[in-house]
């Protein structure tokens, strides 16, 4: 378990492709639970407690480009621990979904993309 919350999936709202400057995006972040595991254990929700008053959503600006590279999704496929990248920020359609799997138990990382 983490010591501190962890991201539960990630959608892409938009690219924003600029003229002058690198292009970049609009992510809709969901942090699930919002408790560590301490505070998990001394309050002990339940699980419909947990969705309604322990996700969080908010959004986050990044750049798709800096001097090096690309922004890129990374992870592991099952049972095997070597990361990889699974696709360019920037390739994803709008309104895709990505599940974060933060547990270390199969694939690890973010990948397993989904349409809302």
């Amino acid at each position: 378990m983490h010591p501190h919350p962890v991201i539960e999936s990630f959608r892409l709202v938009r690219v924003n492709k600029r003229l002058i400057a690198s292009d970049d995006a609009d992510l809709e972040v969901t942090q699930f639970p919002t408790l560590t595991p301490a505070e998990l254990l001394a309050k002990n929700p339940s699980y419909s407690d947990l969705l309604k008053k322990y996700k969080r959503t908010f959004p986050l600006k990044v750049n798709l480009q800096n001097g090096s590279g690309s922004l890129a999704i990374v992870g592991t496929e099952y049972n095997d621990p070597k990361y990889r990248v699974v696709s360019a920020v920037r390739d994803l359609e709008p309104n895709s979904t990505v599940r974060c799997d933060p547990r270390g138990e199969g694939a690890r990382g973010c990948g397993g993309r989904s349409s809302r």
